[in-house]
């Protein structure tokens, strides 16, 4: 019990103790407080950014003076820091390149060409003064790659022409031909003939060899026999044919190759009279004298006009005649002679 007591006493006297030491310490305090004051605010910072948007500030400190024993902060005072908005010029955004787009069509529908893709400088777009992809040096906008479609139909074409070809006729006017050749190239893989695409013919004629032609002659038909060159004793009849059916012309051949132009025969073949005969006809002859000489005169005539081919054959007929005649008249000689002397050895 005592010692309860005793404990009791020692709290009461602690708690006394602590009591009077706070209301002593409170009271000094309460004496001494002094309010906290800010400083002067510092130089505005450097802006956080350069561009699109950044800030500045400032500051001050509550530390003029500092609050004491108590004394109220700065901040019933105002703010300690001041923020404000900076560069707010947007940034410079430099381009980026999208994703590639598929591979195009071939450029060819047939043998070696080429697909292309692409890809867009859109991932961003440059603005305010980026740069571009190009500038950055990202790469070409621009893919190749070969394609291949296979063999490709190759059409045909014309070669050179060929010399022109002999002419037709020698002359008279003919025609002469040259040709070319569907083979430069062959047509091929399906490819279309010359012909298919209208490249003009592949055979060209010309005129040729137009001056007219040489006309050899050829012969009329003969004319009817003349007279006979004598009226006994074997004579001589001819015929003649021109040579106008056609006329030789543009250097013709002349009718000579065909033979001559005048033809003879002989006539009135039979014998003339003997020396005995005539003796008997001479009073007959006397009386047609006249007439044989009228008819001399008529044949000289005659024979005047005909052409000398003629009158040669004429000629050389009345020579004949008269060999003939003198041959004949040298047997008669002979026959009379031989008589005469069978006579005298009578």
């Amino acid at each position: 019990m005592t010692r309860n007591v005793r404990v009791l006493q020692a709290l009461t006297i602690v708690a006394l103790v602590s009591a009077i030491f706070y209301v002593s310490h409170n009271f000094v305090r309460y004496i001494l407080r002094e309010d906290g004051g800010y400083s002067h605010w510092t130089v505005f910072s450097r802006c956080t950014k350069s561009c699109g948007t950044g800030v500045r500030f400032r500051t001050r400190s509550c530390n003029n003076p500092e609050p004491q024993f108590g004394g109220k902060n700065c901040s019933v005072l105002g703010e300690d820091k001041q923020t404000f908005m900076c560069n707010m010029n947007p940034c410079p955004v430099d381009g980026a390149y999208g994703p590639w787009s598929d591979f195009g069509e071939c450029s060819v529908t047939c043998g070696e060409g080429v697909q292309q893709r692409r890809r867009q400088c859109d991932n961003p777009e440059p603005k305010f003064g980026g740069l571009s992809c190009e500038k950055l040096e990202l790469g070409s906008d621009v893919e190749s790659r070969v394609c291949n479609k296979g063999t490709c139909p190759v059409n045909g074409g014309y070669g050179k022409w060929s010399d022109f070809g002999e002419c037709s006729v020698t002359c008279g006017g003919g025609m002469r031909e040259r040709n070319r050749q569907c083979n430069s190239p062959e047509p091929q893989f399906g490819g279309k003939t010359c012909e298919e695409q209208d490249l003009g013919p592949s055979v060209e004629t010309e005129a040729c060899n137009e001056q007219s032609c040489p006309v050899d002659g050829s012969y009329s038909e003969w004319t009817e026999f003349g007279k006979c060159t004598v009226t006994c004793g074997g004579g001589v009849r001819q015929r003649t044919r021109e040579c106008t059916n056609p006329a030789p012309d543009n250097g013709g051949q002349s009718c000579e190759r065909l033979g001559p132009a005048m033809e003879s025969e002989q006539c009135n073949v039979e014998p003339c009279p003997t020396k005995a005969a005539e003796n008997q006809g001479k009073v007959s002859d006397k009386g047609d004298e006249k007439n044989k000489d009228d008819r001399k005169e008529k044949r000289d005539a005659e024979e005047s006009e005909k052409p000398q081919e003629i009158k040669e054959g004429i000629k050389e007929n009345d020579e004949n005649k008269r060999d003939q005649e003198e041959d004949g008249n040298k047997e008669k000689k002979e026959e009379e002679n031989g008589e005469d002397a069978k006579e005298k050895s009578r």
